[in-house]
C-alpha cells in the first residue's frame, strides 16, 4: 500500500489489577467507543477500531496526526474519571506499511515500531512519550520537553478535575462541562485552574498547528 502519515498511539492501562473484572469490563467498553465520541466534535481523526491486546493494553491510530494528543489527554481523562486510573500513552508519527483494519496489533511499518518502543522505553511515573520522524532531533527534544510539561500537569488530577478536564478537551465551555457533570461552574473552573488547563490547551493548540502538515 501507499505509505501515508499516521500516528500511533500504543498503551497501556496503569495498575489495572486493582479493578474488579466487571470494573475492567466497563472501563473496556467504554474506551472502545471513545474514538466514535471524539471523531463527533474532531471529524475523522481517530481510527473507528481500538485494538485491545494482551489484557491491558491497547493500540489505536489517529488519520490526523495533529490531533493524537488531544486524544490521548482524552482518553486518559476518562479513565481516570471513570475508575481513577492512568493509562501510559505513547506517541508516533510517521508511516505505516500495513494497516490490518480489525487488528492494529497485527499492522506493521515504522510509526507501529516506534509507538511500541517508547512505550517500552517509559520509566517510573512517566505517562506519555512522543516521537515524530519528520522533525529535526533539535525540535523533537524541544517537543518531548513539552509534552513532559503536559504530563506533568495531567498525570495528578483528581477523577473529579480529569471529568471537567474531559468536557474542555471535547471543547465544551464550563457552563456545559458543569451542567454534564452536575457541579458547580466555579468546582469546574477551579478544577481545570489546578491543572494549569490554559497553558495545557495553549501547548495543544501549538501541537495541532505544527502537526497538521501530516493529517490525511
Amino acid at each position: 500500500m501507499e505509505q501515508k502519515t499516521y500516528a500511533v498511539l500504543t498503551g497501556d492501562i496503569v495498575n489495572s489489577s486493582i479493578l474488579s473484572r466487571d470494573q475492567y469490563d466497563q472501563l473496556i467498553e467504554r474506551m472502545k467507543g471513545l474514538p466514535q465520541t471524539f471523531n463527533e466534535v474532531f471529524s475523522h481523526s481517530i481510527y473507528a477500531n481500538i485494538d485491545i491486546v494482551r489484557g491491558d493494553s491497547w493500540q489505536i491510530l489517529a488519520v490526523k496526526p495533529s490531533y493524537a494528543l488531544r486524544f490521548s489527554l482524552y482518553l486518559r481523562s476518562v479513565c481516570k474519571s471513570c475508575f481513577n486510573i492512568d493509562s501510559r500513552v505513547s506517541i508516533a508519527i510517521g508511516t505505516i506499511d500495513s494497516l490490518v483494519e480489525n487488528s492494529l496489533s497485527m499492522s506493521s511499518g515504522p510509526a507501529f515500531k516506534l509507538s511500541g518502543k517508547g512505550l517500552d522505553l517509559m520509566q517510573g511515573n512517566e505517562r506519555m512519550s512522543w516521537y515524530d520522524a519528520f522533525v529535526s532531533d533539535r525540535l523533537l527534544s524541544a517537543e518531548k520537553l513539552l509534552i513532559r510539561q503536559i504530563d506533568n500537569r495531567i498525570t495528578p488530577s483528581s477523577s473529579s478535575q480529569a471529568r471537567s478536564l474531559t468536557g474542555a478537551l471535547l471543547g465544551d465551555i464550563q457552563a456545559k462541562i458543569a451542567e454534564t457533570t452536575g457541579v458547580a461552574q466555579s468546582t469546574v473552573s477551579e478544577g481545570l485552574a489546578a491543572l494549569q488547563w490554559f497553558e495545557v490547551s495553549l501547548l495543544l493548540e501549538h501541537f495541532e498547528n505544527i502537526g497538521k502538515y501530516a493529517d490525511n
